[in-house]
């Protein structure tokens, strides 16, 4: 059965979301959050295949939120299509996460959902619902405290803005806008959004946390210890840390065993 066509968004603005497949985490340690957000820093740009830019042009970003196994974009194309520039942006983050964590393969679901924006409000609407996420999720008591958001961009903007925040602000003020965010009431609008229970809250885990649950787990006094021990019992150790939720590579660098070994537990 052939799928359904994208709608298409006359004002080229669209609100996308892109999730992992399988529901599977797409951001692992904090590494991961700035290489997505240097990859959107970057999408406006198009270069040829000699590594030319053709256009400076491609898109405007107005909002994002990443979080776990999804993200979140309130975008508008240019020079570049919206299914292109998601394309751009998917190839790149997969190359980097596959090579960084060690694995190959499929990342993202195959087809990321997206719907146009054609009204202002709706827009605006966009703009607080993409920027309570985290606080909806539970992950944060505000949005000021979300490390991954547009959010502070608007709070505090710099010529490192990665989001056109006057668009927005060209219609509300900020006091308005943060009064929005506060607000819990529910919206009126159902934007895309995958379901409350597909959602996996991941807390970035410091090393000294790590390795005091390694070091629990294997019951150990030290890594040294623990170093000492049968490579079952070490595995045993390191795949009930990592169910917790450590990164591969924060795991291999407190417990001394191979990346590699790590990433199949």
């Amino acid at each position: 059965m052939p799928r359904k066509a994208r709608k298409t968004s006359q004002s080229g603005i669209y609100h996308i979301m892109l999730r992992g497949i399988n529901r599977q985490q797409i951001f692992e340690t904090g590494d991961d959050y700035i290489q997505m957000l240097e990859i959107l820093s970057d999408l406006h740009i198009k270069f040829d295949d000699l590594g030319h830019i053709i256009s400076d042009n491609c898109c405007k970003i107005y909002a994002y939120y990443l979080m776990g196994n999804h993200l979140h974009l309130l975008i508008q194309e240019a020079d570049m299509t919206i299914a292109d520039l998601i394309k751009t942006l998917a190839s790149r983050y997969v190359f980097y996460y596959n090579r960084y964590h060690c694995r190959v393969g499929h990342l993202f679901q195959e087809r990321f959902k997206s719907e146009p924006v054609e009204d202002r409000n709706y827009f605006i609407e966009l703009i607080r619902y993409i920027h309570q996420n985290p606080v909806k999720a539970g992950i944060v008591r505000n949005a000021n405290e979300y490390r991954w958001s547009s959010w502070h961009e608007y709070l505090s903007p710099t010529t490192d803005n990665i989001c056109d925040i006057g668009f927005a602000l060209s219609d509300v003020s900020l006091s308005d806008l943060q009064a929005m965010l506060v607000d819990a009431k529910p919206s009126e609008h159902n934007f895309i959004d995958i379901d409350e229970s597909d959602i996996a809250v991941k807390v970035l885990m410091t090393d000294s946390y790590v390795r005091e649950k390694l070091l629990e787990a294997s019951r150990c006094n030290s890594i040294a210890e623990f170093q000492r021990q049968s490579i079952k019992e070490r595995k045993d150790a390191c795949a009930k840390i990592r169910a917790l939720g450590a990164g591969v590579r924060q795991l291999a660098r407190i417990s001394g065993m191979g990346v590699a070994t790590i990433s199949k537990l």
